[in-house]
């Protein structure tokens, strides 16, 4: 099938001349890449969409793209998206099941019951002693809750209510609130020194940590625990910030940019989830002590650095022997989560220039969309029918990051 997004085309590797359905359906208009470069840099590339010229040949594209209908768009793909990934979220793994809430929201539902209910009533226990409700491993192995506090997380991103009552597996009631990990359980401003012992390469002691338990306490906490809630915040502040110092000297020298797989590239899905909790935390109770001007700047050189991973990607795509279901997953996790920083960074105070993040919103969702629609193409969730504890790694990761660029998707409705 012979398709569009916008003026990038794709054609299907089944051939037929088809020209509705998938992910592709809804029309979008052309629009002029922005202009300008960073200081000391190259300067700003086109948003490069991507085509699929036939089953052997991916490239880059030259042009971003916008909606004639913007939010018609994100609704039509969100359907699409929730029809391609749903048919085998069951219930049994319960990863897939909270990425499942958090990318279509709070109302989303296996069968006849809310997934986030079913996500505690299967595999979540109260704990008799702290009143916390835990996760077990499901499937066997595959831990629900690999980052500390991901499911408090997930709902308090979600719009799930905290003060909802639900029953866990043990059969103890509980407000779903009570999934949030305790200030005593946060990672303290010590925790984050760059001589606390850390499981990651060059990332100083838990900062890592430090991204699911802040963005539930600025999203679910209010003005309770603004001071300890601050402190935290503007420890990942300074930690994320030293971090970037690399990307920083890369682009004022226009050096390539290394992704080396240490310090912010060794971070959870290469730092967004931190970035976008120091943003909430900005955004909430006591967010007035985060200084602006260093905020400001990490977020300038998280925009430089993304449009670089994107076209480093791109580039990989065209050489002949790519891995492009790998490279193409790469993309996907890319551009989805830096979709998601947008929106949250929307409302951070942090906009000066509107018409500048619309236009960069633009390209990185038709960057998302076209992703997906070469994906779906592909075949790569043609095969997500069966329980979801059944689906390889690969399936996982890939569905994973495609419900991360379906939250930021849904944030635009």
């Amino acid at each position: 099938m012979l398709f569009a997004v916008g003026g990038c085309q794709c054609r299907e590797m089944g051939g037929s001349s088809t020209a509705t359905g998938g992910i592709h359906g809804a029309g979008v208009e052309e629009r002029e890449s922005d202009a300008g470069a960073p200081k000391g840099g190259r300067s700003q590339p086109s948003s490069s969409v991507i085509s699929e010229r036939s089953a052997q040949d991916l490239e880059a594209g030259a042009r971003a793209l916008v909606a004639s209908d913007q939010r018609r768009l994100r609704a039509s793909v969100l359907a699409r998206a929730q029809e391609m990934l749903s048919p085998g979220i069951d219930g049994s793994d319960g990863w897939v099941l909270a990425h499942a809430v958090l990318g279509f929201g709070s109302d989303f539902r296996v069968g006849e019951h809310e997934a986030w209910r079913i996500l505690v009533s299967e595999h979540g226990k109260v704990d008799e002693v702290t009143g916390r409700i835990t996760f077990r491993e499901a499937p066997t192995g595959v831990p629900i809750e690999p980052h500390l506090g991901l499911v408090a997380k997930t709902f308090a991103s979600a719009g799930v209510d905290p003060a909802s009552v639900v029953r866990a597996s043990n059969g103890v009631e509980a407000r779903v609130g009570q999934v949030a990990l305790s200030p005593t359980g946060w990672p303290t401003p010590r925790d984050l020194s760059a001589a606390a012992p850390s499981l990651l390469p060059g990332v100083p002691g838990r900062l890592d940590d430090v991204a699911w338990v802040l963005e539930v306490s600025a999203r679910w906490g209010g003005a309770a625990n603004t001071e300890l809630r601050g402190a935290l915040a503007e420890g990942a502040l300074s930690g994320l910030y030293a971090l970037y110092r690399p990307i920083e000297q890369a682009r004022s020298s226009g050096a390539a940019l290394r992704r080396d797989g240490r310090g912010v590239f060794a971070l959870t899905c290469g730092g967004a989830h931190l970035l976008q909790a120091v943003f909430a935390a900005y955004d909430a109770a006591g967010g007035e002590r985060l200084e602006r001007r260093k905020l400001s700047h990490l977020w300038s050189l998280a925009q430089w650095r993304y449009d670089r991973e994107l076209e480093s990607i791109d580039a990989l795509l065209v050489v002949p022997s790519a891995d492009r279901r790998a490279l193409l997953g790469q993309r996907l996790k890319l551009t989805g989560h830096f979709l998601e920083t947008l929106r949250v960074v929307e409302s951070s105070r942090l906009i000066d220039d509107r018409a500048r993040y619309e236009a960069r919103l633009a390209k990185v969702e038709s960057e998302v969309i076209a992703t997906l629609a070469v994906l779906e193409e592909r075949g790569a969730f043609a095969g997500l029918t069966g329980a979801t504890e059944r689906w390889s790694q690969a399936d996982r990761d890939l569905v994973g990051d495609a419900l991360h660029g379906a939250r930021g998707l849904r944030l635009g409705l």
